[in-house]
């Protein structure tokens, strides 16, 4: 059975994530350190103490045995091609996969976070991966501010309506509606949309981890 380490800033990507992970044969470890969303808000940018925060968590999660680890939090998305050259274990960011997956279809694209420190990142990931499909695109940005609030006080019901409500209300001026943080996923369950396809990080982050630890298992023993 793989071990796969989980790691992250926010209680509210564990449940979206397990529920991806339920009837997988994989060992689920996690690692969380919430003061780094905490600080990362009130500087308003990334910090030398976050980011040792972070790189402490993925070198317990190696040193614990992990086979992969999936960092849940999208703040963090653009540099774990720096934590891949710093140690042993495949890391994949939650939202990498689901990014490549949007690219691939490019078209009129709805983005919508609750963080504004996630948006410039996710916009960023998006950006390239359309670019790579040379397919046409527009990404459309939105913050929603107010579900993040919610998040905050617990009132995760509320945060996933108003996501729900968002997706709904725009939906048909889109082609695909990308929910750019792992804690958004549980809004977009069960809900049906006339035009737009809504994509959501939890299911690809397993896939592609899966995939790097096959390929490194590959490696090995060629």
């Amino acid at each position: 059975m793989k071990q796969i380490a989980l790691v992250g800033v926010t209680m509210n990507s564990i449940p979206p994530m397990m529920r991806a992970l339920e009837g997988k044969e994989v060992k689920a470890v996690h690692y969380l350190d919430s003061y780094i969303l905490e600080k990362n808000r009130k500087a308003g940018h990334m910090t030398d103490d976050c980011m040792r925060r972070m790189v402490n968590m993925v070198a317990h999660a190696c040193e614990d045995g992990a086979d992969g680890v999936i960092i849940t939090c999208t703040i963090f998305s653009k540099y774990v091609s720096y934590f891949r050259e710093m140690f042993s274990a495949p890391i994949v960011a939650a939202d990498q996969a689901m990014m490549e997956q949007a690219g691939k279809e490019g078209g009129r694209i709805a983005l919508l976070c609750t963080f504004e420190g996630t948006r410039e990142i996710s916009y960023q990931l998006l950006k390239l991966y359309c670019e790579l499909s040379r397919k046409s695109y527009e990404i459309v940005p939105f913050v929603l501010k107010e579900a993040y609030e919610e998040a905050q006080k617990s009132n995760l019901e509320v945060h996933n309506q108003m996501i729900r409500e968002k997706i709904l209300e725009i939906e048909g001026d889109y082609d695909q509606i990308v929910l750019a943080q792992m804690s958004m996923a549980d809004s977009a369950a069960g809900l049906e949309t006339r035009r737009a396809r809504v994509l959501t990080s939890p299911a690809a982050a397993y896939e592609t981890v899966m995939e790097e630890i096959n390929k490194r298992k590959i490696s090995y023993n060629s």
